[in-house]
């Protein structure tokens, strides 16, 4: 039987990418119901989807995610930094569905902010040279992986 939860967060899926643990998700997700979902960014890559990888699992995860708000579950994507350009079109609501770049929640007394991890290092002046080295690391990382 599904576990209700007040609020699940999620983030860092990259569908669209063969280092996606897909399948793992939709497990937790056949057991998850929640009152709010927040897709904290990355959820699909879109600098990665020109390379054309989408297996079944990837749509399906996107199916169950989407059923969640036409069951009128509020969910809030927040923007990340594999789908950035997402952020042009920012506080667009279609019906339970919310795109942001930020949202603030009082949790158990408790403000708290959802946002990703890109608008924390823009924020505190991490040097771009810096940002651009992580990037390589990254994509080095990231290949590594798929070598094995």
């Amino acid at each position: 039987m599904p576990r209700s939860v007040d609020l699940a967060v999620i983030s860092d899926v990259h569908l669209g990418t063969p280092s996606c643990k897909a399948e793992a998700l939709l497990g937790y997700l056949d057991d998850l119901r929640p009152a709010e979902l927040v897709l904290n960014g990355d959820i699909v890559d879109l600098r990665e989807l020109r390379r054309g990888f989408w297996p079944a699992a990837h749509t399906e995860v996107m199916r169950r995610l989407l059923a969640f708000a036409a069951d009128g579950v509020p969910v809030h994507y927040v923007t990340g930094n594999h789908d950035h350009v997402l952020r042009l079109f920012s506080s667009f609501k279609a019906g339970s569905i919310h795109l942001v770049d930020h949202l603030e929640r009082n949790l158990g007394g408790r403000r708290t902010w959802f946002l990703h991890g890109d608008l924390i290092e823009k924020g505190m002046g991490t040097p771009a040279l810096l940002r651009a080295a992580g990037c390589v690391a990254y994509k080095l990382l990231r290949g590594a992986e798929r070598a094995n």
